[in-house]
């Protein structure tokens, strides 16, 4: 896994969209202590049952099941192609849409996945750090 803290060449995607666990960064979410309902990324409000004022932050599991995907051959400027992105279902009930590395061969429906950080792609020379999901 590549230093996930932002420097001069690069940066982290969105700060909020991660908290510091013992295993390194992980996704945040939200849990509603009234309903049960996880989200990603975090929400003040549930939009399942509209409690406001009591989320609980959480970190989402670091692995999941690959519920579909799509490998891209042409891309906007900054990233290399080709390039796959997915939907990964979390133990949680999340599911979460995310750029998917690692040997794109290897790639099915139902695999069972895991949250690494990595290039998301080139910004004017930055590197963008993110979450990607990897085939285990």
């Amino acid at each position: 896994m590549p230093d996930t803290a932002s420097t001069e060449n690069s940066r982290i995607i969105n700060e909020k969209w991660f908290m510091e666990t013992p295993q390194g960064k992980a996704l945040a979410g939200s849990h509603c202590p009234k309903c049960g309902r996880v989200y990603f990324p975090k929400k003040r409000v549930c939009v399942q049952c509209f409690e406001a004022g009591h989320m609980e932050e959480v970190a989402l599991s670091r692995r999941g099941k690959l519920y579909t995907y799509t490998v891209a051959e042409a891309g906007p400027p900054g990233f290399s192609v080709p390039y796959a992105f997915g939907y990964i279902d979390l133990p949680e009930g999340v599911r979460v849409f995310s750029p998917i590395g690692g040997d794109t061969s290897r790639l099915e429906i139902g695999a069972e996945m895991e949250m690494t950080m990595g290039r998301i792609r080139q910004d004017n020379g930055i590197e963008v750090i993110g979450y990607v999901f990897e085939p285990v």
